[in-house]
């Protein structure tokens, strides 16, 4: 057990360390280009250089979650092997937050287009008191190792279709000659309902109510 979370933490690490813009929409044969836009709270948000996100496939272990950063106006990009995926953590700065598994998801399976996945509005307050604290870079590594074994939530989230984000996509990436391809991603209302439920019972269970 102590040797795998040795590995885990190593991993997470090194995947910590990858940042920066996605300099071309290249891809190889087995990957997909996606953008799209990332908000939460704007009360909490001040600086979104400080944000980023994991994506997750249904059946990836935590330690295989592919890192993204956003840039000052929210705006992510992002190269993966094509298949489905789910947004498994959202982060801003030292604090981080688990998202239910299968709750905002897209997929990409079917695509060799830059894929638009939406402006993705999640409320999320990175303040609010029971976000995991991540207190060094070294110690988010461990400390992301501990909370890859608890389950997500379901926070209010949305997605919308912006031609700002496909005009500031342009911008960014001139030279693109691929076509863009907008593929919303997904809110399981489902999953955000199981949530909800799983929440009232253990409401319930703490006040030893029937």
């Amino acid at each position: 057990m102590k040797k795998n979370l040795f590995y885990l933490c190593i991993i997470l690490f090194f995947g910590s360390c990858a940042s920066g813009k996605i300099k071309t929409t290249d891809t190889k044969t087995d990957e997909v280009f996606i953008f799209g836009k990332l908000s939460i709270n704007e009360e909490e948000a001040r600086s979104y250089e400080k944000v980023f996100l994991y994506f997750n496939t249904p059946d990836g272990l935590d330690s295989e979650a592919k890192k993204i950063r956003v840039d000052s106006t929210g705006f992510f990009s992002k190269k993966l092997p094509k298949g489905e995926y789910f947004i498994s953590v959202l982060g801003y700065g030292k604090k981080t937050k688990k998202i239910a598994k299968g709750y905002i998801v897209i997929n990409t399976m079917e695509t060799t287009n830059c894929l638009y996945i939406g402006d993705i509005f999640i409320d999320w307050k990175p303040t609010f008191r029971n976000n995991q604290y991540l207190a060094t870079a070294a110690g988010g590594v461990i400390g992301y190792a501990f909370i890859a074994y608890e389950d997500g939530e379901a926070l209010p989230a949305k997605v919308i279709n912006s031609d700002t984000t496909i005009q500031y996509f342009k911008g960014q990436y001139p030279s693109n000659t691929k076509e863009i391809e907008t593929q919303l991603a997904v809110i399981n209302e489902t999953k955000k309902k199981e949530k909800q439920s799983d929440h009232k019972r253990s409401v319930r269970d703490r006040r030893g109510v029937k």
